[in-house]
């Protein structure tokens, strides 16, 4: 998932090409376990560009993030242990709120337009970025993300659990 979110930007195309690219592995909890999927499934398939290319995924940043991956667990030296999937989202879930929170979370504003940060920020208005895979759906309460554009976009989101966040709350 780190490599995921570390590899450069670009996984999918621009415009209705990357809406179509996303459509398959749109999830309710967002992009860190859309993009997990999308690894497992590169990785499952023997991380073939053909794979990607019937896809409309790039190639490049799979591969990079397959490398970045191998590095993290070479550097870690840790074998891990398969999950089942129901407990995948959970897993994920927590790991980003310890890295991304709580610089990286934001609330749902009281009118449900945009988003504010949890904690700091000038009470600008944040907004999902277009190509996350929550941008055409109904907005979450609480999300964390890994980037914030200089637009006050976040790319990167992902759903959490507002049981999750009790040391963030005011």
């Amino acid at each position: 998932m780190v490599a995921m979110l570390a590899a450069p930007r670009g996984l999918w195309p621009r415009g209705k090409q990357g809406d179509e690219a996303r459509r398959p592995w749109r999830v309710e909890e967002g992009d860190g376990l859309a993009l997990y999927n999308v690894h497992a499934a590169f990785v499952a398939a023997k991380q073939s560009r053909s794979w990607c290319d019937k896809r409309g995924l790039s190639f490049g940043t799979l591969a990079r993030a397959s490398g970045l991956a191998a590095t993290y667990r070479a550097l870690t030296q840790a074998e891990q242990e398969p999950m089942a999937d129901d407990e995948v989202a959970d897993a994920l879930s927590r790991a980003l709120i310890m890295g991304l929170a709580p610089a990286n979370s934001a609330r749902l504003s009281p009118d449900g337009q945009h988003y504010m940060l949890l904690r700091g920020g000038n009470g600008e208005a944040l907004r999902i970025h277009p190509e996350s895979v929550l941008f055409t759906t109904e907005s979450a309460e609480y999300v964390v993300f890994a980037q914030l554009t200089r637009t006050g976009f976040m790319r990167g989101v992902s759903v959490v659990d507002k049981d999750l966040l009790p040391h963030l709350l005011p």
